[in-house]
């Protein structure tokens, strides 16, 4: 009699009660119910099958552990012949195929792997967050965002955003009519959710799908889903989540179609948000309503102008004439309360921008393509796209991104700057193409940066860069303080610097504290004292001639001095400023080759700056005594 290991016995099969029998030699295969015939098994064949299949079975003997207590020693034997023949034809091909399979009801050996995939901690958040998303409203829509957030950072960020976005364009796309509440609440839950999460890609990857599902539904004809779709876009643009331009392009793209579709999706972004696109960019909205109404002329005198084309047109006008005929246009669904919620959550720093139609369109999207700022720069450039027509603004344009490229304007926001900057017509343009890019933080600050440099490369002297940089300051806070930053930084860098770079430096930064961008006392830092090299010395004394001849009046210049006075630790900056005009700045210009240099122009300016100088000394003198 041969003992025969527990753990083989359990791969040929788990029965309820079974008895123990001898093992007889040369036995058959089939047992009979009058005259049982023990299986026999030789040690060889046992052996053999433990070494194939020894992790299987120990995995499958935890299993069933559980069902009995089980010795060792104790040997079991089939009541049935079928069911014995099913557990070696199982047992063998088990060995074959390296999958594990039990009898008597069992279901087949899955890994834990894939265990867990097919209905373990996938299927656990998918319920979760289905059931969160079914009891959204919007008095418990910041529970809900808060609760979706925990999800986003325990159990998977892309799962979550795919799952949300999943559910919402289904609810959308195959649901009933959406209403005004809906289609605000839910745009109002995936904005808040992108800023509590400070996520841009669950908003990116949100707008993307709604694209491809309005295309898809647009071919189906599916009218109602389109519309749903759209009401959605629009009250994502109302929350905060997208810049304007990412409509007037859909609209573009409608009004070049034209069908009884497009009108009715034109129709009902312009009843949405019709008077906010209005609001945030008038000049945009202006070229709409041109295109909007050539396009017109043009299908009604093929005769195919509709009643809903010519009530979508009337809306047109009414937007173009700002006459509102209802309350609530171009604001969201949601309370106030939820907006001041979402601006509490900081949407203005997952704001995007620069996105268009085509973009979210595009198949071909990798990385960060949601915070590319070149590929569009279109949408923020009036002075190369929308100021210029025909095959010169494309050329133009190229020539200003080439340009970029050889200025080492190594990043789309860079060269998206560059080319706002050398593509403006005047700087008050320039202001406004800088102002409506919509960039934050570290890339706001490539603003100045990219200012500056362009301004010290220019062969001569340009005031265009002074006021576009006075006027930037005076409309933000950040680009002042950036801007005074940066002046500290090339300060330090006076000895190594190009004689043009510090003739134009000193221009832009006397123009600056004369047209009170920043203040005077942004020097307070440089010994005037004991200046280290010849090119600081050259530097300070353009700077001061720079400064002088740049107030229009003596009293001007009197309180930019005087402002010095009222704070106690610049009394030493007063000192040092002292002594610089004495021994600097007033003998350069008292020498004969002062008016050959390019401090002074001209004779009355070389006699203005000494009188002024004059004037500042014996302020600082008196003030001493």
């Amino acid at each position: 009699m041969y003992n025969v290991p527990i753990s083989t016995l359990v791969c040929l099969g788990c029965l309820q009660k079974l008895q123990s029998t001898p093992l007889l030699e040369n036995s058959d295969d089939e047992l009979q119910d009058d005259n049982p015939t023990e299986q026999s098994v030789s040690e060889d064949d046992w052996h053999m099958s433990l070494e194939n299949e020894q992790e299987e079975e120990d995995e499958e003997l935890e299993t069933l552990s559980s069902d009995g207590n089980m010795r060792s020693g104790q040997q079991y034997c089939s009541p049935s012949t079928s069911s014995l023949e099913n557990n070696r034809r199982t047992f063998d091909s088990k060995s074959k195929m390296g999958t594990c399979a039990v009898s008597q009801g069992r279901s087949q050996y899955v890994p834990p792997a894939l265990r867990q995939e097919e209905g373990g901690a996938t299927a656990a958040v998918v319920r979760r967050l289905r059931g969160l998303l079914n009891k959204l409203v919007e008095s418990n829509i910041q529970n809900v965002v808060r609760e979706v957030g925990i999800l986003h950072q325990e159990a998977g960020r892309s799962l979550v955003a795919e799952t949300v976005v999943a559910e919402i364009l289904q609810a959308v796309k195959k649901g009933p009519r959406a209403s005004k509440q809906f289609a605000s609440v839910a745009a109002a839950f995936v904005t808040g959710l992108t800023a509590t999460a400070n996520a841009q890609e669950i908003a990116a990857q949100f707008l993307a799908a709604i694209a491809s599902a309005l295309e898809e539904s647009y071919e189906m004809r599916d009218s109602l889903a389109c519309t749903n779709l759209v009401s959605i876009l629009c009250n994502c643009y109302l929350c905060g989540m997208m810049d304007g331009g990412l409509l007037y392009s859909l609209l573009d793209t409608l009004t070049g179609r034209f069908d009884e579709r497009d009108v009715s999706l034109m129709y009902t972004i312009l009843k949405v948000c019709g008077w906010r696109l209005r609001s945030d960019d008038p000049k945009a909205m202006k070229d709409y309503v041109l295109g909007v109404h050539a396009r017109a002329a043009q299908v009604s005198q093929e005769g195919q102008l509709t009643k809903r084309a010519e009530l979508m047109l009337d809306m047109v006008v009414d937007i173009k004439n700002n006459r509102r005929k209802g309350s609530g246009q171009g604001t969201a669904g949601v309370s106030p309360e939820v907006m001041r919620w979402l601006t509490q959550s900081g949407v203005e720093g997952i704001h995007l921008g620069t996105l268009s139609w085509d973009k979210l369109l595009d198949p071909d999207k990798k990385g960060l393509w949601w915070a590319s700022q070149l590929e569009h720069v279109h949408v923020r450039l009036p002075a190369v796209a929308s100021l210029k027509t025909g095959s010169s603004a494309s050329g133009e344009g190229m020539e200003l991104v080439q340009l970029a490229a050889s200025q080492r304007m190594n990043t789309d926001v860079r060269r998206a700057v560059f080319c706002i900057v050398m593509g403006s017509q005047d700087y008050i343009e320039a202001c406004d193409s800088l102002t409506r890019l919509v960039l934050k933080g570290e890339r706001e600050r490539e603003i100045i940066r990219v200012l500056v440099d362009c301004c010290l490369q220019e062969r001569w002297w340009n005031l265009y860069y002074a006021h576009l940089a006075l006027r930037l300051c005076l409309n933000s806070g950040s680009h002042r303080k950036t801007l005074q930053f940066l002046v500290k930084d090339k300060l330090l860098a006076l000895a190594d610097m190009p004689s043009r770079h510090l003739h134009h430096l000193a221009c832009l930064l006397a123009a600056l504290i004369v047209g009170r961008g920043i203040p005077l006392s942004i020097v307070k830092g440089v010994d005037f004292c004991s200046l280290s090299s010849e090119n600081e010395s050259t530097f300070w004394r353009t700077f001061f001639v720079q400064l002088f001849l740049g107030f229009k009046n003596e009293e001007d210049m009197r309180s930019t001095f005087q402002h010095l006075s009222s704070h106690h630790h610049l009394k030493s900056l007063e000192s040092g400023l002292l002594v610089f005009f004495r021994r600097s700045l007033g003998p350069k210009l008292s020498s004969k080759d002062a008016l050959g240099s390019q401090l002074c122009p001209n004779k009355d300016a070389l006699e203005t700056v000494l009188l002024r100088m004059r004037t500042v000394e014996s302020l600082f003198a008196s003030r001493a005594v």
